[in-house]
């Protein structure tokens, strides 16, 4: 995998593109464009598109270098085919934790 593809993964497999430090702002349009959110519920916009089976794409900017990679629930076989690719490769390692995660929901 060449290319860092950083921001969120739709339930049906759409990526939307932000850099690490826009995902919250990207949360917010991709909701204003979905759906009818009020606006108290922008201010945890990841939340609300977390719990909608999105996917939050990350890396952290301190220390170890490593992918965060967030959702809540099961992952779609949409999900597991693009998000694969970022746990074979090696270059840049994700949370043990979320590797496991992967691994039970793609069957492994």
């Amino acid at each position: 995998m060449d290319d860092i593809n950083l921001g969120w993964l739709s339930p049906t497999g759409e990526f939307v593109k932000c850099s690490s430090y826009d995902h919250t702002e990207t949360a917010r349009e991709i909701l204003s464009s979905i759906k009818n959110i009020p606006e108290k519920d922008m201010e945890c916009a990841d939340d609300v598109l977390n719990d909608s089976g999105w996917v939050y794409i990350g890396i952290s900017s301190l220390g170890r270098k490593e992918y965060r990679i967030y959702w809540r629930g099961h992952l779609t076989p949409e999900q597991i085919q693009f998000l694969r690719p970022y746990f074979e490769n090696n270059s840049i390692p994700v949370y043990p934790y979320i590797a496991q995660r992967f691994r039970e929901d793609a069957g492994n």
